[in-house]
């Protein structure tokens, strides 16, 4: 859902929803299931640990290194869920500056961006599906976003959840052409 709403005049708040691909966030916990006894299974392993004849450790290279990678493994996947679940992107507009805030439970980075120096807004199809061959991270929520703009000779993006008739119409409200209220719940008219 969009949620759009003017804080002040002159300052108006985006409320972004992020990519849902149903069947990779259920697909998601399933495996989390799975990664937890997997998780559960190298805990015991590695809790039986002997001692050499020297009284050193004597602990399995191959098992730390699965361990230490089915930890990554899991963490990106969490990280994944809860920003597939729980995410927002929080853009605010003002006279002197635009903020983009990456949320999930209303905690995360805020990045500000000086007015005056952000140039070009602009809508870029981006494509979110499993096949597509040109954005292969959209899927999972994370990569370029199909609202974008030059600060400082570098491209920004923002907004990947949205449907593309909506990601127009925020380009049209952060461009000055369209009125704060012209998005309503779920980004069509």
């Amino acid at each position: 859902m969009l949620h759009t709403s003017t804080l002040s005049p002159g300052v108006t708040r985006l409320e972004l929803p992020t990519p849902k691909h149903r069947y990779l966030l259920i697909g998601g916990l399933l495996w989390l299931v799975a990664w937890y006894f997997g998780l559960r299974g190298a805990m015991s392993a590695l809790g039986n640990i002997g001692f050499g004849s020297g009284g050193y450790a004597v602990l399995d290279g191959f098992l730390l290194l699965w361990f230490l990678l089915w930890m990554a493994g899991g963490l990106f996947v969490l990280g994944v869920l809860l920003w597939g679940y729980f995410g927002r992107e929080i853009v605010t507009l003002s006279a002197t500056e635009l903020s983009l805030q990456r949320t999930v439970f209303g905690l995360g980075p805020t990045q500000t961006y000086d007015r005056d120096e952000v140039k070009n807004i602009r809508f870029r199809p981006v494509k979110t599906d499993f096949f597509s061959a040109n954005s292969k991270w959209s899927v999972w929520g994370v990569g370029p976003g199909k609202v974008q703009f030059s600060y400082r000779g570098k491209s920004r993006s923002f907004g990947l959840g949205l449907e593309d008739e909506a990601a127009v119409e925020v380009v049209e409200v952060l461009s000055g052409g369209g009125a704060a209220g012209a998005v309503n719940m779920d980004g069509r008219h």
